[in-house]
């Protein structure tokens, strides 16, 4: 089965050379720790900081040094500009990590292009993107995931797919090497999600909070770095027969949120190519805490993925385009719960938020 499963996701992608792991943190450290072998002089990893944290937290587990770089606001990718700016100020550089946030793809030739001129590997991150078009044209390595609201969700696992054989051997290494998950992930899991949240009750009047998120993101290796479960493959395999469907059902919700929220705030720019995972609305940072608030009391689940990476890591620097998504960003869900009721519902909700924001002067409402 597990011949099935990388032979179906090299079909995906167009790499043929597949490695199964437990997650896609796993799959993302199985690539660093094989770069790192061909250039052990280089330690730097150019991670977006609009970004959840385990990427940078197996760049730490790797022995490696997150380096992050500003994002797009108006799509939360890596920007190529501040990117190519980053490789010229840099000579310690050995790969970038080029995230599809959102489902939508990052400007892949432009940052392909800057990664062959300074000789930089490049991981290509789907995890969020399965099926959006394009997917494993360009980079050395393109990881997946399936777990929690991912593309397609089957309770875990993720992969690192390549054309290179060689690079394929090693990673198939260190992935055989991998423990079992460890009966205590769930625990080490609840830890990083109370401490988060303890952490966001408090950073905005003290910024230093995030660390504690990192702190935790640091200790415990074992969070991130297992193989992948038997039991695992058959899950994976027949949630990928569900792909297709899924990806129309995305992209038809997504052109419902755009008629509803017409005329309220600016949604995150899509190409058509991408694949959504959450429907990404922009909102004047006076307003969106408030929304948020609205729509969770109403029984709706919307969230403000992703503050700002850099501080959780102890990154003080200056990122204005992560700093406006982190301000403004709303995602509500595009999968099969988010119904045409619903969605008229969540507008109506930011609507009426909106509207008493206005009549606030511009104020906060809530």
């Amino acid at each position: 089965m597990r011949t099935r499963l990388e032979s179906r996701l090299s079909g995906l992608t167009g790499r043929p050379h597949c490695v199964l792991t437990g997650r896609g943190a796993a799959a993302i450290w199985l690539a660093l720790k094989a770069f790192a072998e061909r250039a052990p002089e280089r330690t730097g990893v150019i991670l977006p900081v609009t970004l959840c944290t385990s990427p940078p937290a197996v760049v730490i587990h790797a022995g490696l040094n997150p380096v992050f770089c500003d994002t797009d606001p108006e799509t939360g990718n890596l920007c190529p500009k501040a990117f190519s700016k980053l490789l010229a100020e840099r000579d310690d550089i050995l790969c970038v990590l080029a995230a599809h946030l959102y489902g939508e793809p990052a400007d892949m030739p432009a940052i392909a292009a800057a990664c062959d001129r300074s000789g930089v590997f490049l991981v290509e991150d789907a995890a969020q993107a399965l099926g959006a078009d394009g997917i494993g044209t360009y980079g050395d390595v393109t990881i997946l995931s399936f777990g929690h609201t991912k593309i397609v969700e089957a309770g875990g696992g993720g992969a690192a797919l390549t054309r290179d054989p060689v690079l394929a051997a090693a990673m198939q290494r260190k992935a055989d090497a991998l423990p079992e998950k460890s009966p205590k992930a769930s625990a080490w899991a609840e830890t990083y999600r109370s401490t988060y949240y303890a952490a966001q009750s408090v950073w905005d009047g003290s910024p230093e909070a995030k660390e504690w998120v990192g702190a935790v993101c640091r200790a415990e290796p074992g969070l991130y770095l297992y193989r992948l479960a038997e039991g695992q493959t058959g899950l994976i395999l027949s949630a990928v027969e569900r792909l297709d469907a899924e990806i129309a059902g995305r992209r038809e919700r997504a052109k419902a949120y755009d008629r509803a929220f017409a005329g309220m705030g600016t949604p995150l720019k899509r190409t058509g190519a991408g694949v959504p995972w959450r429907y990404g609305l922009m909102l004047t940072s006076d307003v969106r805490d408030a929304a948020a608030t609205a729509l969770r009391e109403a029984g709706i689940d919307a969230s403000c993925w992703y503050p700002s990476c850099a501080p959780f890591f102890g990154d003080r620097g200056q990122y204005p385009g992560g700093e406006a998504i982190e301000r403004g960003i709303l995602n509500l869900w595009v999968d099969d719960r988010a119904d045409e009721a619903r969605i008229e519902r969540s507008a109506a909700i930011v609507s009426n938020v909106l509207t008493g924001a206005a009549a606030n002067g511009g104020r906060q409402y809530g």
